[in-house]
């Protein structure tokens, strides 16, 4: 007959708490690699002409998580371009996955914005911030996932621009990257919900938007940085946008599609889009009473559109399925002019 005693569970005992002081050590040993990243980080920045700075960095999440608190967080770009300020970033991993981040920035972040061809200082102001970082095994980054509950833009500090509720924002790109024709360079994706925009800005349409998607891969080019020369630079390239899906709900505006959108040499969108349009009339209406569209110009569309458009069987409205295109800096629905398209504008390197 099977005695047990005390040195029964001796084995299984003494098993366990090997395996207990072994994981310990090694999530030791992790916490310790992702303090060393991070101090890496930093110096990297110092040296590059970033000033970040915090007030102190706490370590804890045993035994799932290792969990980085930085308490205080601030960074200002070397040429000054943007200011983050918080009160606490978190970075967590899992002691065995060294090549996944997530980013949570609790409460409301304030991120200062200037020279970046807007024409006025803005402040950014995100709450509830989540970011997942992916990173191939050589360390570079195979894709982001973003995600935002609640977003405002001011102009300087106190004069609301826009609004918007939960925002997300995917992005990924292969393992080596290959320059040349229909080559993809970034895939992404996002979502926006319920944007609007202030009424100082005075837009004739979209100014309140309760859902904007699409999904895009960035091809041939990359955009190196946010000025005139790069620009110019990924338009000669043949930069292009390809976007594979696009919807956007501002009533009484609806419309889906898919297309392309480049530049011209005078960096002017050159868009070819085919797309299916809900509430074309009223937004013509919209676009006539801003004085955007002639009135004569605005009625003979919305008369050759009206007929131009087929009944949805599901829900008995218009719907106009047409192609958008740009020729020679105008956007074009169908066979009718509708608006001049300006070029962008973003600011020189040199200033």
């Amino acid at each position: 007959m099977f005695k047990i005693t005390s040195r029964t569970f001796l084995g299984p005992f003494l098993l366990l708490s090997m395996v207990a002081a072994g994981y310990s050590a090694y999530w030791f040993y992790a916490a310790g690699k992702a303090e060393e990243k991070f101090s890496n980080i930093v110096k990297v920045s110092l040296t590059e002409g970033h000033l970040f700075s915090f007030s102190d960095v706490l370590l804890d999440g045993f035994p799932h998580l290792v969990r980085l608190k930085i308490k205080n967080p601030s960074l200002r770009t070397a040429l000054k371009q943007l200011r983050w300020e918080g009160s606490e970033a978190i970075i967590e991993m899992q002691p065995w996955d060294f090549w996944k981040y997530r980013i949570t920035l609790p409460g409301t972040h304030r991120f200062d914005i200037s020279r970046f061809g807007f024409g006025v200082p803005l402040t950014y102001k995100p709450t509830g911030t989540s970011v997942l970082v992916r990173l191939f095994t050589n360390g570079r980054l195979a894709g982001s996932n973003v995600h935002v509950e609640t977003s405002r833009l001011f102009e300087g500090v106190k004069d609301l621009l826009a609004s918007a509720g939960k925002m997300q924002l995917n992005l990924a790109q292969p393992e080596t990257r290959g320059m040349g024709a229909g080559k993809t360079l970034v895939s992404i994706s996002s979502q926006v919900e319920n944007l609007e925009i202030s009424k100082a800005l005075k837009m004739p349409i979209g100014r309140k938007t309760q859902k904007l998607q699409f999904v895009a891969d960035l091809t041939n080019a990359s955009l190196s940085e946010l000025t005139h020369e790069a620009l110019q630079e990924w338009q000669t390239a043949g930069g292009l946008v390809d976007i594979s899906w696009l919807n956007i709900e501002s009533t009484p505006l609806v419309l889906q599609g898919r297309g392309s959108v480049g530049l011209d040499p005078q960096l002017r969108p050159v868009v070819s889009v085919t797309a299916d349009i809900r509430g074309f009339s009223e937004t013509l209406m919209a676009l006539e009473q801003s004085k955007v569209v002639a009135p004569d110009a605005a009625a003979a569309l919305r008369v050759a559109l009206t007929v131009l458009a087929k009944t949805s069987p599901q829900d008995g409205e218009k719907v106009l399925s047409v192609p958008l295109n740009t020729r020679n800096g105008e956007l074009w629905i169908g066979p009718f002019q509708l608006l001049k398209i300006m070029p962008i504008n973003l600011p020189s390197r040199s200033d």
